[in-house]
C-alpha cells in the first residue's frame, strides 16, 4: 500500500522537513528535496491525479508511528515544494454514502483531518509522558502500560497548558481519576518543576522520515 510519513527526531537534530497543518487544517507534507520532478514527488502527483488513497505514518515518538487512512493528496503547490493532505473515510462506502459535493467534500476532509489531527497529539503527549516516567504511575509506580495515562497538571485553558513533558504526569487510570477530580493536586506553580524525572528526559519533536522511504 503507497504510505508517506513524518517520522520523529531527537530535539537535538534538526528536522529535515517540516511537516505540519495548515490554518485550513489539513496536512501539510513537503516534496522530497527541491526538485519537483522527483520520481517520489512525481508519484505523489499521479497519486493525486488518480485520487489513490495512501496510508499516512505519524511519528509518535523515535521508532513508534501512529498510522492514519485513508489520506489523499489534494492540492500540489511546486513554488512551496508542499503537498496539501486530506484524510477520509470513505473509501469502499456504498455509493449512496458518497459525497459528491465539493464543498461538503473539503468541510468532511477538514473536520477528518482535525479529528486524526488531535489524536496524533494526544498519542504523541501520552508516548513522551510516559517514557520520561519510565513507564510506570507517578504514585503508586504501576508498570501496566496499557494501564497507564498522560495527564496534564496545568490544564488545556491555562496559559502554560502545554502539552508538553515537563507539564506531564503519568498516572494509572485509577490515580489519574483522582487527581482529575481534586482529590489529589500538584502543588507545582510552574510545568518545568513537575518532576524531577520528567524534566531530565529529553523529548522527542516530529521532523519528517525520509522521503525516499515512501
Amino acid at each position: 500500500m503507497p504510505r508517506i510519513a513524518t517520522g520523529c527526531t531527537a530535539a537535538s537534530r534538526e528536522r529535515p522537513y517540516d511537516d505540519g497543518f495548515t490554518d485550513g487544517g489539513f496536512l501539510r507534507y513537503r516534496y522530497h528535496g527541491t526538485d519537483p520532478n522527483h520520481r517520489d514527488n512525481v508519484g505523489l502527483r499521479t497519486a493525486m491525479q488518480r485520487q489513490t488513497p495512501l496510508i499516512y505514518l505519524r511519528g509518535i515518538v523515535q521508532g513508534l508511528y501512529e498510522p492514519a487512512w485513508p489520506v489523499f493528496i489534494v492540492e500540489d503547490h511546486p513554488e512551496a515544494l508542499t503537498f496539501i493532505v486530506a484524510i477520509d473515510d470513505q473509501v469502499g462506502a456504498p455509493a449512496a454514502w458518497q459525497v459528491n459535493d465539493p464543498a461538503a467534500l473539503t468541510a468532511r476532509r477538514q473536520y477528518l483531518t482535525a479529528v486524526v489531527r488531535q489524536r496524533l497529539h494526544q498519542r504523541g503527549f501520552r508516548e513522551r509522558v510516559l517514557r520520561a516516567y519510565q513507564q510506570c504511575c507517578a504514585i503508586c509506580r504501576l508498570r501496566h502500560d496499557e494501564l497507564l495515562e498522560a495527564a496534564l497538571i496545568l490544564p488545556d485553558g491555562d496559559p502554560l497548558g502545554e502539552p508538553v513533558i515537563p507539564n506531564g504526569l503519568a498516572l494509572c487510570k485509577l490515580h489519574h481519576a483522582v487527581f482529575d477530580s481534586y482529590i489529589i493536586v500538584s502543588t507545582c506553580r510552574a510545568p518545568t518543576i513537575s518532576s524531577p524525572i520528567a524534566t531530565s528526559w529529553p523529548s522527542a519533536t516530529p521532523s519528517s522520515a525520509a522521503r525516499a522511504d515512501r
